[in-house]
C-alpha cells in the first residue's frame, strides 16, 4: 500500500525565496541605539555574547546567545552598539509568500516578533554553515544553499513549545510593563519555589492587588505564569544529554523529582520521560 497525495491548490503559490545570509564577527564603530526595518522577513541569532536590543517601543532587555529572533516586515527594532565591541553573529534576509507567509504569521506574538530558544543550535547552525556557503562562491553553492535555507524554513515551523517562545506582551502599555517585569523576576528566580508574596513584594504590592491586576492585565493568574516559564524551561532541559530528574528538580526549584514529574504531567498532560521519547522520536 502506498502513501501520498497532491499539494493543495492554494499552497502552490506558497515561496520562501533567500535575498541575504550573513554569519561573522561584526566590530562596531560608533555607539548608540542602530535602528534597523527591513521589507523582508529577518531571522537573527547571537552566537556568543549578549546584546541590548529593543523591540518597537518596548523595553530594552539583554539578549542572550543562541536565541533566535523572527521580525516580520517592516517591525522596527534597535540594537545597542558599542565601539569596540565585538559579536557573533549570523543573520537572513527573505521573502515569503502564501501559505508559508501566513503560517510565519502565526508564530508571531501580539506584539509582532517571534522569539526562538535553540538548546541544541539547530537553526543557528544551519545559518551559519548558509553564510559561510555562500561567501565561498562555489559553483554548485545554489542548490546547497537553497537546501539550508529551506532546511531552516521547516525547523521553524515545526518548532516546539520547548524550541519557540513567543513573547506575549499586552496591548496597553501598562499590562505590558506588568507582564515584562513579572516574567523578568520569574527568570531571574527560576532556580527557587516562587509565591505570590514573593512576585507582590517584588512588584511593592498587597498580595490580593497584586493578584488581581495581574488577572485582569494578562487574563491569566500569577501562579499559571510560574507553571508555563518552569514548564518551559524544563522542557529545554529535558532535551539535554545526561541530565537526571533529580538535578533538573534541583534547578527549578521544585522539592522532588516526583513533585516535578506531577507538575510537568498536569500542565503538559504526558510525563517527563514520554516528552522525552516523544521529542527523540
Amino acid at each position: 500500500m502506498g502513501i501520498g497525495g497532491y499539494i493543495k491548490p492554494a499552497d502552490k503559490a506558497s515561496g520562501a525565496r533567500l535575498q541575504y545570509a550573513y554569519t561573522g564577527i561584526t566590530e562596531f564603530s560608533t555607539t548608540g541605539w542602530a535602528s534597523l526595518r527591513t521589507r523582508q522577513w529577518v531571522l537573527d541569532c547571537i552566537n556568543h555574547g549578549q546584546q541590548a536590543q529593543r523591540i518597537g517601543s518596548g523595553r530594552k532587555y539583554m539578549r542572550p546567545s543562541n536565541l533566535v529572533v523572527l521580525y516580520p516586515p517592516l517591525l522596527e527594532f534597535h540594537e545597542y552598539r558599542q565601539v569596540g565591541r565585538r559579536l557573533d553573529e549570523a543573520f537572513l534576509i527573505f521573502d515569503l509568500s502564501g501559505a508559508t507567509e501566513r503560517a510565519f504569521r502565526n508564530l508571531l506574538s501580539p506584539h509582532g516578533y517571534c522569539h526562538i530558544q535553540d538548546p541544541e543550535h539547530l537553526i543557528a547552525d544551519r545559518m551559519g554553515r548558509l553564510g559561510k556557503l555562500l561567501s565561498e562562491g562555489h559553483p554548485s553553492y545554489g542548490w546547497f544553499s537553497q537546501a539550508l535555507f529551506f532546511e531552516i524554513i521547516g525547523l521553524v515551523l515545526q518548532s516546539t513549545p520547548c524550541l519557540r517562545h513567543t513573547r506575549t506582551l499586552c496591548p496597553e502599555r501598562k499590562a505590558a510593563d506588568l507582564c515584562e517585569t513579572v516574567e523578568a523576576f520569574i527568570l531571574a528566580h527560576i532556580a527557587e519555589p516562587i509565591s505570590i508574596a514573593h512576585l507582590a513584594k517584588h512588584l511593592r504590592m498587597s498580595e490580593s492587588a497584586f493578584a488581581h491586576t495581574y488577572a485582569k492585565l494578562s487574563g491569566i493568574s500569577p501562579h499559571q505564569t510560574v507553571l508555563r516559564l518552569k514548564m518551559n524551561a524544563a522542557k529545554t532541559l529535558l532535551l539535554q544529554k545526561n541530565l537526571g530528574l533529580k538535578v533538573i528538580a534541583e534547578q527549578l526549584g521544585f522539592s522532588s523529582p516526583f513533585h516535578l514529574s506531577s507538575v510537568f504531567k498536569r500542565v503538559e498532560g504526558l510525563s517527563p520521560s514520554a516528552f522525552q521519547r516523544a521529542m527523540t522520536k
